[in-house]
């Protein structure tokens, strides 16, 4: 490997990450990827691997392995605090946090989502080809899309001290007032239709059936006083399956006035 560059270890190494430490893999891959550069061969790739994982790059600084055993320790797991890997390879927080930036690694936050069952995946994928094909229709088919949901809001928030912070030369002993006896919450409803938004509307009470049948008959139409006929006329209302939603009444009240 020393006839490689700095850099190109580096990719060499961002390769293998990729291609799960499959060294044919990664020759196959690094080809396309570099191709005005001498590309080694698998045999190449799984040596350099081995004698990475065993001995550490004896033919490269003391910063350059750093270096390297910092992007191969995200590489092989992207989860991996910097703490662990300070803890396992000796290296300074600070050092591991320098590499990782310089080489445009950023800690990007997870999505949580809902798990799916059953027939989840067979719905979803009907759900994507349908609405493909109306996109197809009208380009502009989710500007007709009244997206909307309901969110609760209570009193008695949860603060998260990592990020809540007080900056003072002093310490000002400053607290926030967590627990609240005399607790409440409200749930709001709101809405995008196009450049519209729809709402907010507020329930008092917990969100129930009957409830959200009231509001589709009663205010829902208030609403959307200022969105345009043609728009209100050729209008889709998106729901999130709430179990309101699946109230009886509030499925007739659906199935005749939004059919499809």
């Amino acid at each position: 490997m020393k006839n490689h560059p700095r850099e190109e270890r580096i990719d060499l190494i961002f390769t293998l990450g990729e291609c799960h430490k499959n060294s044919l893999l990664a020759f196959r891959v690094y080809a396309p990827k570099f191709p005005e550069r001498n590309h080694p061969k698998p045999t190449v790739f799984k040596r350099f691997l081995h004698q990475f994982e065993e001995t550490g790059s004896k033919s490269v600084t003391e910063d350059e392995e750093n270096v390297f055993t910092v992007i191969f320790s995200v590489i092989e797991n992207p989860i991996v605090s910097q703490n662990l890997i300070s803890n396992s390879t000796n290296i300074s927080q600070s050092s591991i946090s320098r590499i990782i930036k310089k080489h445009h690694f950023y800690p990007y936050k997870i999505q949580l989502c809902q798990e799916l069952y059953g027939h989840d995946f067979e719905n979803r994928t009907e759900f994507c080809m349908w609405v493909l094909d109306k996109v197809a229709e009208n380009e502009k088919f989710f500007e007709n899309v009244l997206f909307s949901d309901e969110c609760t809001f209570h009193n008695n928030f949860l603060v998260n001290r990592h990020n809540f912070h007080y900056y003072s030369d002093t310490n000002p002993s400053a607290y926030r007032v967590m627990k609240n006896r005399n607790r409440w919450s409200v749930n709001v409803r709101g809405g995008i239709l196009g450049q519209y938004l729809i709402g907010p509307y507020f329930f008092e009470e917990h969100l129930n059936g009957l409830m959200f049948f009231q509001f589709l008959i009663n205010h829902l139409s208030i609403l959307l006083e200022k969105v345009p006929f043609n728009s209100r006329t050729n209008m889709w209302l998106q729901l999130d399956g709430a179990p309101p939603h699946y109230h009886c009444k509030v499925r007739q009240f659906l199935n005749a006035n939004f059919q499809n």
